[in-house]
């Protein structure tokens, strides 16, 4: 990022900061160079945390992912009963490799979160590398198929590809 979107950002979270502040303590013209100090300093402590990044969440893909997993679940835990429960159902148990291009830390980490809504499916990670053993309990299932699809879906909610249409 240039140094201009550096300073829009420090301003955006120092004004962020300082609306925190004046919300927690009661708002005084003698306290208010405290208050910008402090949220300068805020300011500054989260963009060494967090850096500024030039891709943005997108909210309504964000409200889409999320609103299906309350219906994954269900699904899940219906399709796994389902496969227990039913002898004519055959179990095919086994694992699976599975590699991201998420960026790692907590991109993959809410991968694995929704992963692990997958009917019959729990991601194991092997390493830092972005690889996946999934435990499936049909390998002839198309997981990979899936899985690509839950990682399409959330790199355009969080910012990482533009969403269609």
């Amino acid at each position: 990022m240039s140094a201009t979107d550096q300073t829009a950002c420090f301003f955006v979270r120092s004004l962020a900061f300082l609306c925190l502040w004046s919300v927690v303590n009661a708002v005084s013209t003698a306290d208010l160079a405290i208050g910008a100090f402090t949220a300068g300093a805020a300011a500054w402590a989260s963009m060494c945390l967090f850096p500024c990044r030039r891709d943005r969440p997108d909210l309504i893909a964000w409200t889409a992912l999320l609103a299906r997993i309350p219906v994954q679940a269900l699904v899940a835990g219906a399709q796994v009963a389902r496969r227990a429960l039913d002898p004519a159902l055959p179990l095919h148990p086994g694992w699976k490799p599975y590699e991201t291009a998420l960026p790692e830390g907590t991109a993959q980490d809410i991968f694995a979160a929704f992963a692990a809504l997958l009917p019959g499916s729990v991601p194991v990670r092997r390493g830092t590398s972005g690889t996946f053993d999934i435990h499936c309990l049909d390998v002839d299932a198309p997981i990979a198929s899936t899985l690509a699809g839950e990682e399409a879906r959330l790199k355009t909610a969080l910012g990482l590809e533009p969403r269609d249409g």
